[in-house]
């Protein structure tokens, strides 16, 4: 939408006026404009587009805030879409392979090679990812090849406005490998000579994770990592930072953004399971260790972490070790560092899994991703069914569920990735419980998976990677798809 000196010079030397055609363009009903505006892409072609003039700006403004709200009424009323966005990490081409008979020797004939693409992330799982801007950055992660199983240190970068991924090609000491690390945004004001080149003069912060020894060397052990490195988004540089004081080394911790402090919690370091809080501040690149005071939530790993506001920070779920899996809300007060724990109401339409599964927020609702909801008596997928409090009688031929003949079931297809909703509306203002949304099954859906990232675009939420678990217990990972949840048109 921008225009140049040369461009306006030239257009007018061939009778060609842009001031005129604007001025046409803007003659049309609003309803025209704002329709051929929607096409605009929300991650930067509207930004520019509301600087042409002050009709424009108003218009992109009031479709904004009419897009926002249904994102936010379609996440609570599920009238969600799954929009999938396949690219493979590989390309499959055709190549001349010469003969191997001597007597023929000028003959040839073709065959198809796979390359790998090496601006799409491979296949991974238990990466980070964050957006900044117009982009979505992942780094590290984990495949899950018995044979070849990598771990990463690799930096990728997906245009949201194109969905086309980039390699990073990054400058100073690269990270070493590493799996379930944090990797947290921190979004600041461009300076006035970045405007037109970044959306955002941001930084990524990466502490922890861990890295799985090579397959061939087992015995070797786990490699659990306590750094903590900047990575410059403006110049693509990471930085290593030296520090006195720091948290133990750990993986699978959570972390979230509060102000200019990123806050941690918990995490696991081999069979050890912690629940210590660390503060980082951004600006002054240090940790310390806050004080906190009552009672404390169970030592967790995989668990999912929220910035309420910049007083307030929220834990959900996570793991304790083999068969101790939580389901538990815990808040933390930054000002009095006291942790109090939420009741939870209607948990019989919570997930499956609250750890290892993606989780974001979305206007005061946690949207957690996990696995089909299965009923509590005859273990089915619930699927079109009704979740029942009553369970079935002894002689019943079907169960309260609504399935008849449960024990003859036998489940063929893979189980697939459903949405589940927490409203946190008045979890700052009220002793009422939280509420678990009613479970509503939606179709069509993707593949389940654990160890995903999902994260918040432009009213939409992006999930990326993952790993999943087949009937021949076979893993996979994922890399040929990214998952676009997003709001049904009205």
């Amino acid at each position: 939408m921008d225009f140049d000196d040369d461009e306006i010079n030239a257009a007018a030397e061939g009778g060609y006026n842009i001031n005129t055609e604007l001025s046409l363009f803007n003659e049309l009903p609003d309803e025209i404009i704002i329709k051929i505006l929607s096409y605009l892409s929300p991650y930067g072609d509207t930004k520019n587009a509301s600087l042409v003039n002050k009709k424009w700006n108003a218009l992109l403004k009031s479709n904004e805030v009419r897009h926002r709200k249904n994102f936010i009424e379609a996440m609570k009323d599920h009238r969600i879409m799954w929009k999938m966005r396949k690219q493979r990490s590989y390309e499959i081409t055709e190549v001349l392979i010469p003969s191997v008979n001597p007597l023929r020797a000028t003959s040839r004939f073709k065959s198809k090679i796979q390359r790998s693409n090496r601006n799409i992330p491979s296949p991974r799982f238990s990466h980070g990812a964050v957006v900044l801007g117009e982009y979505m950055y992942v780094f590290a992660g984990s495949s899950s090849e018995a044979r070849t199983r990598s771990t990463f240190n690799d930096t990728f970068r997906l245009d949201l406005s194109t969905y086309i991924w980039e390699k990073v090609k990054t400058n100073g000491l690269l990270p070493a490998p590493r799996e379930c690390c944090v990797f947290a945004g921190y979004k600041d004001k461009p300076t006035p000579h970045l405007y037109k080149t970044i959306p955002y003069k941001g930084k990524i912060i990466l502490f922890g994770g861990w890295c799985q020894p090579p397959a061939d060397r087992l015995s070797i052990g786990a490699r659990f990592f306590d750094d903590t490195q900047i990575f410059h988004v403006h110049n693509s540089k990471w930085e290593r930072l030296e520090l006195q004081e720091y948290p133990t080394a750990r993986a699978g911790h959570s972390g979230s953004i509060v102000g200019n402090k990123l806050i941690i919690f918990g995490g696991s370091q081999r069979s050890n399971r912690l629940n210590d809080v660390w503060m980082f501040d951004i600006e002054e690149s240090c940790w310390s260790r806050p004080y906190v005071q009552g009672v404390r939530p169970s030592e967790r790993f995989g668990h999912a972490q929220f910035t309420l506001n910049e007083d307030t920070i929220m834990i959900l779920g996570g793991c304790g070790g083999q068969d101790e899996l939580f389901s538990d809300a815990w808040l933390l007060q930054i000002k009095t560092w006291r942790w109090s724990r939420i009741s939870i109401g209607n948990d019989l339409h919570e997930p499956p899994d609250l750890w290892s599964h993606a989780s974001t927020m979305v206007n005061n609702h946690v949207i957690v991703f996990s696995e089909e909801k299965k009923c509590p008596y005859c273990r089915c997928s619930i699927q079109n069914y009704h979740i029942s409090k009553v369970r079935p009688a002894v002689d019943s031929k079907s169960c309260s569920c609504g399935r008849r003949n449960p024990e003859d079931l036998i489940q063929l297809s893979s189980p697939k990735l459903q949405m589940y909703s927490l409203d946190c509306t008045n979890i700052l203002f009220s002793s009422m419980p939280v509420m678990w949304d009613d479970y509503k099954y939606l179709t069509p859906s993707p593949p389940s998976r654990r160890l995903f990232t999902a994260v918040n675009g432009v009213n939409e939420i992006i999930i990326f990677g993952g790993l999943q678990s087949t009937y021949s217990n076979h893993e996979r990972s994922f890399d040929d798809s990214i998952i676009s949840v997003c709001a049904k048109p009205p």
